[in-house]
C-alpha cells in the first residue's frame, strides 16, 4: 500500500523543505518531493506541520524496552530493538558490556540471527571491555574486567573471537605485539 504523508517541514540533505511530501511503501521511503498533491489510491497522512527528519543508526546501546542485551535472548533482542524502532531509530547495534565468553556467543548467535532477516535492522553487535583502566571503567562488571597487559591482551585473539558477524578479525602470521601493531597499520580485516 502506498502512503503519502503531507504538511510537513522534512529535513533534507539541502535543508528543510516546506510543503512537500514523503511517500512511502511496504515501510520504505520511495520519494521525498516537493510536491504535496494528493496522489490518487495512497493513504494520506497530515503531519499538521510536525517535523519529518532521517532515523537514526544507534551504534551504542545496551537494550531498551525494560531488557537488555546481554541477557543474549532472541525475546530480549526484539523487545529492546521494538522499543528503539518506535521512536526513530532506523538500524542498531546491540551494545554488550564486559561479559563472559559465553554471554558474547549467546548475543552474538541472536545477533547472526536478525541479521540474517529480511530488512533486519540488526547491523551487527557492538562489544565493550573486558579490557579497561579499572579507575576508569564506570558501570563494567569488575569481575569480568580485566587490566590489559600484553601478556593477556595479544595471544589467541582468534580463539577468543565469538562469531565472523561484524568482527575484526587479525591477519597476522604471528600474535600482535606493541612492536608488530605499530609498523602494521593495514592488519584489521573486515
Amino acid at each position: 500500500m502506498l502512503t503519502q504523508i503531507i504538511n510537513a517541514r522534512i529535513l533534507t540533505p539541502q535543508g528543510w523543505l516546506k510543503d512537500g511530501s514523503v511517500l512511502i511503501r511496504d515501510n520504505k521511503i520511495l520519494e521525498v518531493t516537493n510536491c504535496d498533491l494528493a496522489i490518487i489510491g495512497a493513504k494520506l497522512i497530515d503531519a499538521k506541520g510536525m517535523y519529518i527528519v532521517p532515523g537514526g543508526v544507534e551504534i551504542h546501546v545496551h537494550g531498551g524496552g525494560g531488557r537488555d542485551f546481554m541477557e543474549g535472548t532472541e525475546d530480549a533482542f526484539r523487545t529492546a530493538i521494538k522499543a528503539h524502532m518506535q521512536h526513530g531509530t532506523t538500524s542498531i547495534f546491540p551494545t554488550l558490556s564486559s561479559s563472559t565468553i559465553p554471554m558474547i556467543r549467546a548475543a552474538a548467535e541472536t545477533t547472526e540471527k536478525m541479521m540474517a532477516e529480511p530488512d533486519s535492522p540488526v547491523l551487527g553487535l557492538h562489544l565493550e571491555g573486558h579490557y579497561f583502566n579499572m579507575a576508569m571503567a564506570g558501570g563494567q562488571i569488575p569481575r569480568i574486567s580485566k587490566i590489559r597487559t600484553r601478556k593477556n591482551i595479544f595471544p589467541c585473539w582468534r580463539k577468543r573471537t565469538a562469531s565472523s558477524v561484524g568482527t575484526l578479525r587479525r591477519n597476522f602470521p604471528e600474535p600482535c605485539s606493541s612492536a608488530n601493531i605499530s609498523r602494521r597499520k593495514g592488519c584489521w580485516l573486515q
